[in-house]
């Protein structure tokens, strides 16, 4: 992209929104916060953006996966997920919108859902093929 190029569809591929929200929820969830100090150090924790009214005026597309990687439950016990694996099961199961509506309304945006996992829709060229399609 060079400076002056139209934009007219912002693409995003299984983004997560709020952060210390979900942050927040899963040691709720948990009953946990000893590596609560350690998280407020990751930048995903600090990211609080401003939403200006003239993003409006382009598409904006969420992207978002619908599976969990499977192989961490069906390894052991789910309690013993490292935190990184929590916060995917959690975007994967307890958000419809990865809280992207906590910034933006949900008629500003729309939702594809992809069946591959967080990390493995890269791999699939299914899903790579209904990206592209949306950026032409």
């Amino acid at each position: 992209m060079e400076n002056g190029d139209n934009v007219s569809t912002i693409i995003l591929l299984d983004a997560f929104f709020n952060y210390k929200k979900a942050v927040s929820n899963i040691h709720n969830e948990i009953n946990e916060k000893n590596n609560s100090n350690q998280i407020s150090y990751d930048i995903n924790y600090k990211y609080d953006p401003i939403i200006k009214p003239k993003l409006y005026k382009y598409k904006i597309v969420l992207f978002k996966t619908q599976q969990f990687i499977k192989d961490s439950l069906e390894q052991g016990d789910p309690s013993n997920l490292d935190n990184e694996n929590k916060r995917y099961q959690y975007y994967t199961y307890n958000t419809f919108y990865n809280h992207l509506n906590d910034i933006l309304s949900i008629n500003k945006f729309k939702v594809i859902k992809m069946e591959p996992t967080h990390s493995s829709w890269v791999n699939n060229s299914k899903e790579i093929l209904k990206i592209c399609n949306k950026l032409t």
